[in-house]
């Protein structure tokens, strides 16, 4: 009748699995806005001349040389508190808004390179040809460059979906209740911070475990590709 007795408590529980959804779907928002940037940046670097392409390139490696600490910090503190110097009030963004934009920013910037390099290992052949079969520059991208460029930069891009699950873990530091920070309360509430953290540590396994999975397989089919 009373069945077994659970190892954990039910509100620990809930807890755990909101903060566990609010990791989710900060990833998955901030690599979906991440990918679409990183696909319009490209597309404008392949229809533009040298001063925009190397403008793009250079906000991206500025992106990329700030730590993403420091980058959400700047967004969440800095750029809010001017808003509300030049706006007369305070101008409400919530933590996980301003995590998703920071992240999706600074992913963009990682995106971006991925992309413009599996461009690169496209045959100027079949570009040669679609421009002969009347094919405009953005039918070009859209049907041949895009594709062939998102297949051959997949592994890549599946590290960098892994990297940006572990970084959700910095939007603890502005009040965003995601896995670590409900983990965070829980160790201190409870006194027991290495069963709460060794428990973060397998939460966070099983969502970036099934990426490497794919990232060894993606690998895998490509290097037998080569060799048939």
């Amino acid at each position: 009748k009373n069945g077994f007795p659970m190892l954990i408590p039910h509100p620990i529980v809930e807890a755990i699995s909101a903060g566990l959804m609010m990791t989710i779907i900060a990833a998955i928002v901030s690599g979906v806005i991440s990918l679409c940037l990183a696909i319009v940046l490209d597309l404008i670097q392949w229809q533009s001349q040298s001063v925009i392409t190397k403008s793009i390139k250079t906000g991206c490696q500025l992106l990329r040389t700030v730590p993403e600490m420091v980058l959400l910090l700047i967004f969440y503190f800095g750029i809010l508190l001017s808003l509300k110097r030049l706006c007369g009030h305070f101008v409400h963004c919530p933590p996980l808004v301003a995590g998703i934009i920071t992240l999706s920013l600074i992913y963009t910037a990682y995106l971006q390179p991925v992309l413009t390099g599996a461009k690169q290992s496209i045959a100027i052949s079949q570009q040669q040809a679609a421009s002969l079969s009347g094919l405009s520059s953005w039918q070009q991208y859209r049907w041949i460059i895009l594709p062939q460029s998102i297949q051959h930069g997949l592994p890549a891009g599946l590290n960098l979906a892994v990297c940006l699950i572990k970084d959700t873990a910095l939007l603890s530091i502005i009040g965003c209740n995601e896995l670590l920070n409900r983990i965070q309360l829980l160790a201190t509430s409870t006194a027991k911070p290495f069963l709460f953290y060794a428990l973060a540590c397998l939460l966070y396994l099983t969502l970036t475990i099934p990426l490497e999975i794919l990232i060894r397989n993606k690998e895998h089919h490509s290097k037998v590709s080569e060799y048939v």
